[in-house]
């Protein structure tokens, strides 16, 4: 209970529980999607995902090393990769339908950069952070253990959300438009980081 009640905790679950809904719908249900709805074969679906991956790796070094420069505060990357995903998911919602596989690969590339570096941050280096700020040892591991149980139980309620949207009502509002909500959700707890860690950052400098 006591890490519970560790400022940014609940705040960064709640984000995580929204990043691995959306993680877990790309991985798991995007070949779907461009399978059964748009008639991709799977060698075309497997070059398309596999862009995804590429930008993971760009986006956790470069907005990592950003993250590093704001003092090691995280809130002001997370909120802006929140918002580059919500923007780049709501593209594909109205736009899907003219896509091509190399802008398949194109929009991918970007979630991956932004939405998969978000990831990494909820589940490793933000409750890195939190936890050296504690005074026990053992608060990182229960930190962790925190934030990633949350962000577990957005990927299984994940699961049979999209499957019972999809069911009832397509891919296009099933799945398109959910992913747009869920990553749009994210915005609100990181932005309640943000408005915290904006100041501690102002001070640190005027410190400097």
């Amino acid at each position: 209970m006591e890490a519970l009640c560790v400022p940014k905790v609940l705040l960064y679950g709640v984000t995580f529980f929204c990043v691995k809904f959306a993680v877990y719908a790309l991985l798991l249900w995007m070949p779907l999607f461009l399978g059964h709805q748009l008639g991709y074969e799977n060698s075309t679906i497997a070059d398309i995902q596999s862009l995804y991956e590429v930008g993971v790796i760009f986006g956790a070094l470069i907005l990592g090393y950003i993250s590093d420069r704001l003092h090691a505060r995280r809130s002001p990357v997370i909120v802006a990769s929140a918002l580059f995903n919500t923007i780049i998911s709501l593209i594909i919602y109205k736009n899907y339908e003219s896509f091509t596989p190399r802008m398949w690969q194109f929009v991918l590339f970007w979630l991956g950069f932004f939405l998969g570096s978000m990831h990494h941050f909820c589940v490793v280096t933000c409750p890195a952070d939190i936890g050296r700020e504690q005074k026990t040892s053992r608060a990182t591991s229960t930190i962790t253990g925190i934030i990633d149980g949350i962000g577990t139980a957005g990927s299984g309620v994940g699961q049979l959300v999209l499957g019972t949207l999809i069911d009832l009502h397509g891919w296009e509002i099933g799945y398109l438009r959910t992913l747009v909500i869920v990553q749009a959700c994210a915005l609100l707890p990181t932005a309640l980081v943000l408005r915290r860690e904006l100041g501690e950052i102002r001070e640190i400098r005027n410190e400097t």
